[in-house]
Order: C-alpha cells, then structure tokens, then sequence
C-alpha cells in the first residue's frame, strides 16, 4: 500500500521535475517497442503489449519516460511481464513496476512480487514485496529475489520458504535453478 502511494506521488511530482529543465516537454503516446540498443535483437527490446495509459516524458535529448498504467504487459523474448504502472526510462536501459508484478520466463517459471526493477540489456531483475516463486512443482516465499533471465537462475538472501508438495524448508539465502526445477538452499548450523 505504501509503495503505490510512494509510486503516485512520484507520478504526480514528474510534471512539477519536469518542469524544472527548460527542454522537458510531455510528448503524446507514440512508440510500442522500447529498443535498448540500436539495432539490438528481441532479447535486448521490451515491446509493450499493452496499457491502458501511456505518457511519453521527455527531460532532455538523452532522458526519456514511458510511463505506462492500468494492466500493463511487456514481453522481451520468451519472458511476459505484467503490472498495475511502470516507467521504462531509455537512458539508463530500466524498467520499474510496481502493483501486482507478475514475469513468466518461457512458460515455465512464474515470479509474482509487489515491485520490479529491471536491467533491459542484462535481463536482471530485481523483486521485492511479498515475493513468490512457482514452477508447478514447488513454491519459494520471500521478501527479495533477484532472477537472471539468461542463466534462469533466482537468488534469495534474506531468508525464504520452499514448500514442495508435502516439504517445507527454510533457510537464510537459496538458489532455484529452472533449467533443472530445483531448489539449493544454504543451511546454517549453529
């Protein structure tokens, strides 16, 4: 709840920053590919597939906005992301989304959290708030994770749940591996 006020509240502010440049302009809804580098493939673009609201915001000749709201869906190869608000920002090759965050990699692994930052060229992201990760075959909990999208490997550090049909462990910090659908977690004996 915190976070989406935090979320609108930046979303307000943006026009009022926006000001503050003398070249900042609201420019009206145009592209649906975000390209991270020119001439780069489908892995290194995230395409918008959908958004009820988009607002281009340009703050200079290297910084633009996309902000995108209302069920909005991205795909960058095999990976599908969904969310209630985002903003790409082109400069620095990132996305951030918050509400109801949900990335399916390749259909087989589903990471669900309350807020996303995502590296577009390393395919990195980074979850927070109530995280759950699923496979069909177990479920990760977790407040944080961190998942590669190339080596479809998630990290947690700050302590998580595995539960696997009838299995339930914790531990501090874990990997999951999808590739394989398996968990590794880091036991601490006192």
């Amino acid at each position: 709840m915190i976070q989406r006020f935090i979320f609108y509240f930046i979303l307000a502010t943006i026009p009022l920053i926006a000001s503050l440049y003398t070249s900042a302009q609201v420019v009206a809804p145009a592209p649906v590919t975000i390209v991270a580098q020119p001439g780069s493939d489908s892995l290194k673009r995230v395409d918008i597939l959908e958004s009820r609201h988009l607002t281009l915001l340009k703050l200079n000749d290297s910084v633009n906005l996309q902000i995108l709201a209302g069920n909005v869906r991205l795909k960058q190869g095999t990976a599908l992301f969904r969310c209630d608000s985002c903003v790409i920002n082109s400069y620095t090759n990132t996305f951030e989304a918050w509400g109801n965050v949900h990335i399916n990699d390749a259909d087989t692994t589903n990471v669900y959290a309350s807020h996303l930052r995502y590296l577009i060229n390393k395919r990195l992201a980074y979850l927070d708030g109530s995280v759950r990760l699923t496979d069909g075959k177990g479920t990760l909990t977790t407040p944080d994770l961190e998942y590669d999208l190339n080596t479809d490997i998630g990290i947690y550090k700050h302590g998580g749940k595995v539960v696997n049909k009838k299995t339930v462990l914790t531990s501090r910090e874990g990997y999951y591996y999808a590739a394989c659908r398996m968990f590794t977690l880091k036991i601490m004996w006192n």
